[in-house]
């Protein structure tokens, strides 16, 4: 009886990829059993250049860079003169943080300087532990611009 099964199977199977069954979001249909490997790499080809490219995770990834602002003594004087201190992500660049600022806040900065703040020591108790690591970037804007970081402070 297993044998019979094998047989019915393999007719099945046949039948199902001798017909064209279109690929879903596109008109292209697949190649048949039978076609020539060049004709498998056309359709292959013709169906990457169909899929949509997914932009939207790549276009918000820039402003994901920054974290939150830094509200300190030092970083409240630091605005009086146009620069302004944001922790970030530890693997965000000068690159990222500088489009970030440019989508969150408008604002293209002269300069960015970024700085990898070592976590501190902590105790619990009787047990030591640490802090994460992070980073700091320290963002200076052109004369005459400013951003409103401490509405609600």
């Amino acid at each position: 009886m297993s044998i019979l099964d094998r047989l019915k199977k393999k007719k099945v199977e046949e039948g199902a990829r001798e017909t064209a069954v279109p690929v879903s979001g596109t008109k292209k249909a697949m190649p048949k059993k039978d076609a020539k490997p060049a004709e498998k790499k056309e359709a292959a080809a013709d169906t990457a250049q169909d899929a949509p490219v997914h932009t939207a995770a790549v276009l918000g990834a820039a402003a994901h860079a920054i974290l939150s602002p830094l509200v300190s003594e030092k970083s409240v004087t630091g605005e009086k003169n146009g620069v302004y201190i944001f922790m970030v992500k530890t693997d965000a660049n000068k690159i990222m943080v500088k489009n970030a600022m440019k989508e969150m806040y408008g604002v293209l900065p002269a300069n960015v300087r970024m700085v990898n703040m070592q976590g501190k020591a902590r105790r619990f108790g009787r047990t030591t532990g640490k802090k994460s690591d992070w980073k700091k970037a320290i963002v200076t804007l052109p004369k005459g611009q400013t951003i409103s970081i401490h509405e609600g402070v």
